[in-house]
């Protein structure tokens, strides 16, 4: 134990952590301060109360996590500090993983505090605490592995016996089977274990209700609208979500849940806790490890209602899913427009939600709010063929446009003129030197003929460092040969060559966009922003106006390309100019119908 009179008056800091109150085993912060109180008072420092810092709810486990212990590293780093030690109940209160306890005490040290540990009676200015901290540092950690194998030992012993495991699952209730010969927490009987048992009369409505509608046919959209309508109570919000709903998700997840056939299956998957991110991960884990049994008193699906639900998966999944091919579940996409159509209701990207058929993708969720609402209005569908037809049409039309053409032949000439700008400075820098390279020229010439000769001499296979300086040499006469070239005088641009030259390359361009499916795609992709499709209603003809942008020839920005209230008939203009009133034409409407 330290003596009372080292260094008396230091600047005391108070850190404090508690993981769970419902855990018990730990002391409050209020215990730990008072204990670090008592030290402080022990040794003669002085507690500096604006730096009595504390984390409540925050695993040992994490770092970044805990303010109260930021905020004291923070403060070490002021100058001048405003503190000399951090005075702490317990090293597991510092942290439960021993590399972090060590980064963050060398964090302190190197602003100069040290830390004691009130329980162990350990101080870091000591030579051999680092040894102590890593021994108790090993302990709490051990701790922490040694208590989650028991508690998972527990757990599935409650599996096997069919009872809760945890949380509480929509459709059962958890309904906590007392012992009243013993006392438990608070003078109440004590808990044996806590029995799942059917809510019948509440949330067992609705699933059998789901079970029903799906099995009959119902889309996920139209059984949110039913449950909605017909009342019945979504699943509790969970921490991160507080507003509760019916979601696609939700659904999913309820018609894949054997439980409600009877069949408990626990330990799926194992949770990983990440220290670089802080947040646990899942992993599934082999069948083998699954704790898997049958409780027939406990199903709340008949087997035929289960059966049908399963049926209509397999029918829904044969009709809408693609043939997969080999790899990661990946399918075949030869749509020229995939990944650039935006549905212009709601922002979204619009996708093929049946063969052959682009739609919004939200269009087919709920809000799943009581009054049903849907996430986006936009319930307009066009075929694939049809909108790609079209779109190539009016994409070769206007790429031959005579302003595009002169826009485009603008840009090029520009670019090119600057080109030989700087290709004329360069020149006149190396027209001072040229009788200096001519000289290396010839000298560099000189030795690349002396070492072939060496070469010859020697044998090709008896000389690699000869080899080795020839290859030099003659890179650095290429080097030199291509200096003196940029001497020459430029030629002189000729505008009708310019003009020729963007005329074939648009046709070149069309050609590609016109011919195999592959390239074209590769070539929309390289030259179009994100199209949005502006659902339009005009009597008893729907279809789609389009916006988007459109990169042009030898431009590195994008220019803008807008579309008409009556269709799609863009103007080109450089993102800084002003966007031209554009052409109305009926001919170029994007009929979606």
């Amino acid at each position: 134990m330290m003596e009372t009179n080292f260094y008396a008056g230091l600047r005391a800091a108070i850190y404090a952590r508690l993981s769970d109150d419902k855990l018990g085993r730990e002391s409050s912060i209020e215990d730990q301060t008072r204990n670090c109180r008592r030290a402080a008072d022990h040794f003669g420092w002085k507690i500096q109360e604006e730096y009595n810092k504390f984390d409540s709810g925050i695993c040992g486990a994490m770092f970044e996590s805990r303010t109260g212990l930021m905020e004291l590293l923070h403060a070490a780093k002021r100058n001048p500090r405003p503190f000399d030690v951090v005075v702490i109940d317990d090293t597991s209160r510092f942290g439960r993983i021993l590399e972090l306890v060590l980064k963050a005490q060398r964090l302190f040290a190197r602003s100069g505090v040290f830390l004691y540990f009130v329980a162990q009676h350990l101080d870091t200015r000591d030579e051999t605490s680092k040894l102590s901290l890593v021994f108790h540092g090993y302990k709490d950690e051990s701790y922490v592995t040694d208590l989650s194998k028991k508690v998972h030992r527990g757990l599935e012993g409650l599996a096997i016996r069919g009872r809760a495991t945890g949380g509480r699952c929509y459709g059962y209730k958890n309904v906590p089977i007392e012992d009243p010969t013993q006392k438990g927490e608070y003078g109440r009987a004590k808990v044996l274990y806590v029995d799942p048992q059917i809510d019948e009369e509440g949330e067992a409505r609705g699933v059998r209700r789901i079970f029903d509608l799906y099995g009959a046919g119902n889309s996920p959209g139209q059984i949110i609208t039913i449950l909605n309508k017909e009342g019945f109570p979504p699943p509790q919000p969970r921490e991160n979500n507080p507003d509760p709903r019916w979601t696609l998700s939700t659904l999913r997840c309820m018609l894949e849940n054997e439980r409600y056939r009877g069949r408990f299956v626990w330990n799926r998957t194992q949770g990983f806790f990440d220290q670089d991110t802080e947040k646990t991960f899942f992993a599934p884990r082999p069948k083998s490890e699954w704790v898997v049994r049958d409780f027939p008193e406990k199903a709340i699906v008949t087997e035929e209602q289960w059966q049908r639900v399963i049926n209509q998966r397999e029918k829904m999944r044969r009709k809408f899913n693609p043939q997969q091919l080999g790899g990661m579940g990946r399918v075949p996409n030869d749509h020229l427009f995939s990944g650039l159509l935006i549905c212009g209701e709601c922002g979204n990207p619009m996708c093929i939600i049946r063969p052959n058929t682009y739609g919004c993708r939200r269009y087919r969720q709920r809000d799943e709010r009581p009054d049903g609402r849907r996430v986006c209005t936009n319930s307009l569908t066009i075929r694939v063929d049809r909108l790609e037809h079209q779109l190539l049409s009016i994409i070769v039309q206007k790429t031959l446009a005579p302003e595009m053409l002169e826009y485009a032949t603008a840009q090029f000439q520009s670019k090119l003129e600057a080109e030989i700008s700087r290709m004329t400075r360069e020149r006149a820098k190396i027209e001072t030197r040229q009788p200096d390279l001519r000289a290396s020229l010839v000298k560099k010439r000189s030795g690349a003929k002396n070492v072939g000769e060496a070469i010859a001499v020697l044998g090709v296979y008896n000389s690699p460092t000869l080899l080795a300086q020839l290859k030099g040499l003659e890179t650095e006469i290429a080097a030199l040969e291509s200096q003196l070239k940029m001497v020459r005088q430029p030629e002189k641009i000729d505008v009708g060559d310019i003009k020729g030259f963007v005329l074939s390359w648009g046709k070149d361009l069309t050609s590609i966009l016109m011919g195999d499916k592959k390239i074209a795609k590769q070539a929309i992709q390289s030259y179009f922003e994100p199209l949005k499709l502006i659902p339009v209603e005009r009597g008893n003809k729907r279809f789609y106006n389009i916006e988007g942008f459109m990169k042009p020839f030898f431009h590195e920005r994008p220019v803008m390309l807008l579309a008409a209230p009556q269709g799609f008939e863009p103007r080109y203009a450089a993102p800084e100019a002003a966007v031209l009133p554009l052409n109305e034409g009926a001919s170029s409407t994007i009929v979606a119908t």
